[in-house]
């Protein structure tokens, strides 16, 4: 046997290893063993040539000898030309997203936030390499990366690395750093929408403050469970926003530090000295959000009367398509916000919410104020007195309100804001929110469609902090094959039948072809 022939395996092992190995690591990228296929492939094509550089030699020669000249050569210097083309295509030129929910790309707000930018700023992440984690953490910073020239990234794993994540303040895996000056921000959540909202925190600099409403029932700060907060103030937390606790019957007024007041899924009435330290509040441009259960006693009646705004009685059911495909139930409706009001702009998604009631709100409103709805039913739904009254009369059917939100200019003498030039006193604006269902900022519902995105978005067009909305990205809708009973049919002919006489003709056709060729 040749020398050549005896080295021919060594040569298809190497070019299959070596063409494994590519294509396993572009799939995957975090293990080890992708790489050791493709460096074993490369160490056999080397092998090969190197135990076959006489006949590689001699083959060479001979093509030079004997062939015309010129397309040889020209065909190497075109395929070398076009693969250094493509090398430096691929390092110098962005990718081009061809998706359709440009999934490959930032989103607009993101890209604003950017094109904002007039000085350097650093973005860190600390994950375990290998993990998804790291890899996904690559691509996205890569895209904030292309996305400004003032931006820099880098990728570390403090296991590798403690002195640097120390340094950085990180005390654990899975924290993103954005550092701008001497502004400094953790980010806990690995998305684009965290890491946008954590530039745009430390681009403004001051964190916002909110009090959670004490005294009548309410959940706590670090009260767990299906019913709790705790991952509502950890997601807040997380965009640059801290809360504390807030006893109004202990305080005279707000506490001026606060920038706005939640008040979230009261039991009991609160108390009218309580009322007129709200209404007080927000006669001086103060801002509060309500999340509240139609079933509750919560003695807001009178309140939000005054503002022509009212909670109505009974509990949503829903039988459409849209909640439906939530599957939560018909008790659990499917709520979708309007695209025109900034809290609910940036949803993708609906909102899934449980034992939700309705709101009234006069249109056009009598004061002067801008009132609008911003959260309702997916479609028609009949409202009843309680779930277990479902087989009796609706209280009302149709489109119902879930949630509306007010803003209006408060008085200059109340906010008490003056300007230092002598000009008039500035105006604040007042805010009011109501929410008909407090479900969706509870740990059980938070992460369910687009509930987070709404529940962050509340809080910050309360604390005027409009520029963080937007940033959300649009979430990949999966893409369903549907085949009915006819496709199905149309697809056993061809695979069962068509293929196989398919092939069998073509068999026979060069059997043919070869007995017509022999006769000859």
């Amino acid at each position: 046997m040749a020398a050549g022939s005896r080295t021919l395996p060594i040569f298809l092992a190497g070019l299959l290893l070596l063409l494994l190995g590519a294509l396993w690591t572009t799939v995957d990228t975090a293990g080890y063993l992708p790489r050791f296929v493709l460096v074993a492939g490369v160490v056999l094509l080397a092998l090969f040539l190197i135990r076959n550089a006489g006949e590689i030699r001699f083959l060479l020669l001979q093509a030079r000898e004997r062939a015309e000249p010129g397309p040889t050569a020209t065909l190497l210097l075109l395929a070398l030309v076009l693969a250094l083309g493509g090398l430096l295509a691929g390092r110098l030129l962005a990718p081009v997203d061809l998706t359709a929910e440009r999934l490959n790309s930032l989103s607009g707000g993101s890209r604003r936030t950017l094109a904002a930018l007039d000085g350097p700023l650093r973005i860190e992440a600390y994950y375990a390499d290998p993990s998804p984690e790291w890899t996904y953490a690559g691509r996205l910073l890569s895209l904030y990366a292309r996305g400004s020239r003032h931006v820099r990234t880098s990728l570390h794993d403090p296991d590798r690395e403690p002195a640097r994540a120390r340094e950085a303040g990180v005390g654990r895996t899975g924290t993103i750093v954005v550092t701008r000056g001497e502004a400094r921000l953790q980010v806990y959540e690995l998305s684009e929408e965290a890491i946008t909202q954590g530039i745009l925190a430390v681009l403004e600099g001051r964190p916002r403050f909110v009090g959670l409403v004490q005294g009548h029932g309410e959940p706590t700060l670090a009260a767990g469970g299906d019913q709790g907060l705790t991952g509502w103030m950890q997601a807040l937390q997380a965009v640059n926003v801290s809360a504390r606790e807030v006893r109004l019957l202990d305080a005279d007024e707000v506490p001026e530090d606060l920038d706005a007041l939640l008040v979230v899924r009261p039991r009991s009435p609160l108390f009218e000295s309580e009322l007129g330290i709200l209404r007080r509040y927000l006669e001086r441009g103060g801002r509060i959000g309500f999340w509240l259960e139609p079933a509750d006693s919560t003695g807001l009646e009178g309140f939000l009367g005054f503002y022509y705004l009212g909670v109505l009685p009974g509990m949503i059911r829903d039988t459409g398509r849209a909640t439906a495909g939530l599957g939560l139930g018909v008790w659990s409706p499917a709520l979708v916000g309007d695209p025109r009001h900034p809290v609910t702009a940036g949803l993708t998604n609906f909102v899934a919410a449980s034992g939700a009631g309705g709101l009234e709100i006069e249109s056009p409103h009598p004061m002067d104020l801008i009132a609008e709805p911003f959260l309702r039913s997916a479609g028609p739904v009949e409202v009843f007195a309680e779930a277990q009254a479902a087989g009796r009369a609706p209280l009302r059917r149709g489109v119902e309100t879930v949630g509306a939100a007010l803003e209006w200019s408060a008085a200059p003498e109340a906010s008490g804001e003056e300007d230092a030039g002598g000009l008039p006193p500035v105006k604040r604006v007042a805010r009011l929110l109501v929410l008909a269902d407090a479900s969706p900022v509870t740990n059980r519902f938070l992460g369910m469609a687009a509930n987070r995105d709404l529940a962050i978005g509340a809080v910050h067009w309360l604390t005027s902090q409009e520029h963080f909305l937007g940033s959300q990205r649009e979430r990949a809708r999966p893409a369903a094959l549907r085949i009915g009973a006819r496709g199905l049919r149309t697809l056993l002919y061809v695979v069962e039948f068509g293929l196989p006489a398919l092939l069998i003709a073509a068999g026979v056709w060069v059997w043919m072809r070869r007995r017509v060729e022999a006769a000859r």
